[in-house]
């Protein structure tokens, strides 16, 4: 089951994406998309995480996880993006 959450950029929306790029492929996932809207994957321990952004007005993304471990919460994920990001 997918779940969304929103963050709230703190930066300019390409610096904020790049963050979060960098951090997925440093980890060995994969990144793709524009300021507008995009895809990740990455591999954790427990197993594959697979999402999609779209990016909002006002400085908002929205996150949605399409497959993530079972063991794995939602807010371990989010958590993640959010220290990609500072």
């Amino acid at each position: 089951m997918a779940t969304t959450f929103t963050l709230t950029l703190m930066q300019d929306t390409e610096t904020a994406l790049d963050h979060i790029k960098s951090g997925i492929t440093e980890a060995g996932g994969d990144f793709e998309g524009n300021t507008n809207h995009g895809a990740f994957k990455g591999n954790t321990p427990l197993g594959t995480i697979k999402g999609s952004y779209l990016v909002k007005n006002d400085n908002k993304i929205d996150i949605t996880i399409v497959k993530k471990p079972m063991l794995l919460s939602n807010a371990a994920i989010k958590s993640a993006i959010e220290d990609y990001l500072s």
